[in-house]
């Protein structure tokens, strides 16, 4: 591993051979268990504390090398700027003020983290009692992040959307026909809600891993040529009027049942 300050001329490089590491943690870890943070702070202090103690230039010859790195002038050009690099500052006018102000965003990073994990507590919270949050959790891919979020775009008030036409519109999930003479022009909706639109796409991204006509209908839109984007727009789009139909019934989602149906109807997996 290699850490990098930086791509200017000023440029510190230091590999270090993994095992080091795994010895530095294991002074102060005797559990073996890595930990990537605990491996960062380790990384940081390893490097300070024995910056001095600098990679020989086989070794960093031969780190360019194993890693597909061979013009012999471009690793001369980094040779030469490992050993002409020198601190960017001494002036502790700099670097205190700079330290501080490391601190207040670590710190202001901690409590957002707090945040965070609270807004996900009360979320999860408030989706277990909600009468409607078995409909949601029961579509594939869904999942504890995505299943609220489909809640809340649904709602309670089964007169709010009188038709899944309604919800592919408004998110912007269906695509907008222009006619003009001869000439017709279909494209996406570039007036849209964002976030609704976004959270519809991600869950149909996630259906095809849970989901085999969802991935099937996936691949067929591939295989049409349309790119992974369309594809799963063109797949959100059918989820959409799956989960209304689920929502206004009050009934929740049944993989089995709804393969079957589509078997009865003879309908197509590449239908829109």
């Amino acid at each position: 591993m290699v850490i990098l300050t930086t791509h200017l001329n000023w440029i510190d490089l230091y590999p270090i051979n993994p095992h080091s590491l795994s010895s530095f943690r294991l002074t102060f870890f005797s559990s073996r268990a890595k930990d990537d943070p605990i491996d960062g702070q380790l990384l940081e202090e390893l490097v300070r504390t024995h910056c001095d103690r600098k990679a020989k230039t086989h070794t960093v010859r031969s780190f360019f090398y194993t890693h597909n790195s061979r013009s012999q002038s471009l690793i001369a050009k980094r040779l030469q700027q490992i050993d002409e690099a020198h601190e960017v500052t001494d002036d502790l006018a700099l670097i205190e003020p700079m330290i501080l102000t490391s601190k207040c965003l670590v710190a202001q990073l901690r409590q957002f983290n707090q945040a965070i994990n609270e807004f996900d507590r009360k979320i999860k919270e408030l989706f277990k009692s909600h009468p409607d949050h078995f409909l949601f959790e029961a579509l594939p891919g869904a999942g504890e992040k995505l299943a609220p979020r489909l809640l809340v775009l649904f709602g309670s008030d089964r007169s709010r959307w009188p038709d899944a036409t309604d919800i592919q519109k408004y998110s912007g999930i269906a695509p907008v026909i222009e006619r003009s003479g001869k000439s017709v022009w279909v494209h996406r909706r570039l007036s849209r809600p964002i976030f609704v639109c976004q959270t519809f796409h991600e869950f149909a991204q996630q259906s095809t891993r849970f989901s085999p006509w969802a991935d099937q209908f996936y691949r067929r839109q591939r295989e049409k040529g349309k790119s992974h984007h369309s594809a799963i727009r063109s797949l959100a789009f059918k989820w959409i009027r799956i989960v209304f139909a689920c929502w206004k019934a009050n009934k929740p989602y049944d993989e089995s049942y709804y393969v079957n149906a589509m078997a009865k109807r003879n309908s197509s997996l590449s239908s829109t």
